[in-house]
């Protein structure tokens, strides 16, 4: 369970948020500039609110108040984003290899082909990323956030450069492996369907805010009935 009371400005943008995100897996709709991304940095520790706390599972990974401000490495939270920044020098097997030098080489082996399969992108083992293509990158990028078996995995548009019918795939088969292993998600999406088709919870943010979260077809239907509303009083 993920736990925030915090606020940051960034600018003339204000995040404040104090929630629970309690449910296996969570997507955070909202307009550009509502501040999902940087929700979901905030949470991984790349970034630092002005105040408040983060909790994960009882432990607090950001606290200003105590001056706890855990580094990303120690959170066990993995993070894929619609930019892949794969390591450039690293072909594809070692940069997902990254942050695995504690496994065995034959247990590193397998961590990182189970990954490779689920993403779908096992025949890009040997690859550089130079010579990757913007989709192939992103389901290199959420493989290599999948190897170190994180607690919680954030994903901020991860897979926005494949075909609908691709990314439903992947996040078909993502789903029934986080589920199995228990990994809590966040999802940060412009697609109805992704939400709908994973029985999520919902969270919507607008300016900064909370606006919404429950279930998504309780979440979404509300969403709805306002954009139709605010249609028929600006025809």
């Amino acid at each position: 369970m993920v736990e925030l009371d915090l606020r940051a400005r960034r600018g003339s943008f204000h995040l404040e948020i104090a929630c629970k995100f309690a449910a296996p897996w969570t997507v955070v709709f909202g307009p550009s500039g509502a501040g999902k991304s940087t929700l979901l940095r905030l949470i991984a520790g790349l970034d630092h609110p002005d105040s408040g706390q983060i909790r994960l599972n009882g432990q607090s990974l950001t606290d200003t108040g105590a001056d706890v401000r855990l580094a990303p490495g120690r959170r066990s939270t993995g993070l894929a984003a619609q930019q892949p920044a794969l390591f450039p020098h690293l072909r594809v097997s070692a940069n997902i290899a990254y942050g695995l030098a504690a496994l065995h080489p034959s247990a590193r082996h397998e961590r990182i082909a189970a990954v490779l399969a689920l993403a779908g992108a096992s025949h890009l083992a040997d690859r550089w990323p130079r010579d990757l293509s913007g989709g192939e990158a992103q389901r290199v990028a959420l493989a290599r956030s999948l190897a170190p078996m994180p607690r919680l995995l954030l994903l901020d548009e991860p897979l926005s450069a494949l075909d609908a019918a691709a990314r439903d795939q992947v996040l078909g088969q993502l789903h029934t492996w986080l589920a199995e292993h228990k990994i809590q998600t966040i999802l940060v999406t412009h697609d109805a369907a992704d939400a709908l088709a994973t029985g999520a919870e919902v969270a919507i943010l607008r300016e900064g805010k909370l606006a919404a979260l429950g279930p998504a077809s309780n979440v979404l239907a509300q969403e709805r009935g306002r954009l139709l509303a605010r249609l028929q009083n600006h025809p």
